[in-house]
């Protein structure tokens, strides 16, 4: 491996972020990290997946995330926490969850349309929650948007396309924000550019941080499992486990080491290099499956990128034990 190809690599990860659910105590996951000589650095973004998007989940687990999100900047971390339109009755109730997050320090979020079919009111995609200009609120940094690499299971292709429109021209009359858009999980280094060059057909100027997820192939596919079907009638789950069968089958060659690496290090350190040259793409988003342990991992599987504790040849490289 080149000189220049590590460097590429213990950059980019210090731009890492990561996805963590609204019950990790994160005082306890940095703690424990510190223990083994891991240090998160100051500003951080952790996503935060609230508990009250799960089925059946009452209001009151949505203190929760605001409790997480609190517990984030005492830490010196940035919280941003999920927003799923068709979780919102009214603008009123967004409006009042959104101003109880920015009273603890919150200043990003990311919008999304969320899973369910039917909406719980009038908010059927993320950009309707965005037109409200809740989120034109001066406190606010950076707005973050999903992408689908493989595409969205819960809508078509015309849909994300004119949705993706909505995206830019919001952020083109938000010029003070970061706005960004983190992809759902990929192995491919192909598929993914060649994605990265549909958007940019559809007229996309928003830079894209890529998903990974550590782990097995059972752990991922179960993860994309609970992504696309959880709590589900049997017909949305078969659709559920054939479009795993797809994102499978699409990785390709370069995919599928990734896909089957408990670490998927060769991606990680193609994006790297692909990264410093090519600005569509930004910092690797870490999918953790929600467990602190998971957390744990990917904060220390990042350490090791950042401090170089990685060997290899081109762009294909491997952990260190």
């Amino acid at each position: 491996m080149s000189n220049q190809t590590a460097e590429r690599v213990k950059q980019y990860a210090l731009q890492s972020t990561y996805e963590i659910s609204c019950l990790t105590n994160m005082a306890k996951v940095a703690e424990e990290v510190g223990q083994k000589g891991v240090t998160i650095p100051p500003g951080t973004m952790f996503s935060i997946v609230d508990k009250s998007t799960d089925p059946g989940t009452k209001d009151i687990d949505r203190v929760k995330t605001i409790e997480r999100s609190a517990q984030l900047v005492k830490l010196g971390y940035r919280p941003i926490p999920h927003v799923a339109a068709r979780r919102y009755k009214d603008t009123a109730y967004l409006q009042g969850i959104v101003q109880q997050l920015l009273d603890v320090g919150v200043d990003g979020f990311l919008l999304l349309a969320g899973d369910p079919k039917q909406p719980a009111g009038s908010f059927s995609a993320a950009m309707d929650m965005a037109a409200t200009g809740i989120f034109d609120d001066a406190r606010i940094k950076t707005i973050a948007f999903a992408g689908h690499p493989y595409g969205n299971p819960n809508t078509v292709a015309e849909n994300t396309a004119r949705e993706l429109k909505r995206k830019n021209e919001w952020a083109a009359a938000h010029r003070d924000k970061e706005v960004f858009l983190w992809s759902q999980v990929c192995y491919s280094p192909s598929k993914f550019l060649r994605w990265l060059d549909q958007l940019d057909r559809e007229g996309n100027k928003l830079p894209v941080h890529p998903g990974v997820m550590l782990g097995d192939v059972k752990a991922k596919f179960a993860f994309a499992h609970g992504n696309f079907v959880a709590d589900r009638p049997t017909g949305d789950q078969i659709r559920g486990y054939m479009k795993m069968l797809g994102i499978g089958m699409a990785q390709g060659l370069d995919g599928i080491g990734s896909l089957m690496a408990t670490i998927p290090a060769s991606f990680f350190a193609k994006m790297a290099d692909r990264a410093a040259t090519d600005k569509r793409i930004s910092a690797t988003h870490y999918y953790s499956g929600f467990g602190a342990a998971a957390v744990k991992q990917a904060l220390e599987v990042n350490h090791k990128f950042a401090t170089g504790q990685f060997s290899g040849s081109g762009t294909s490289i491997s952990m260190e034990a």
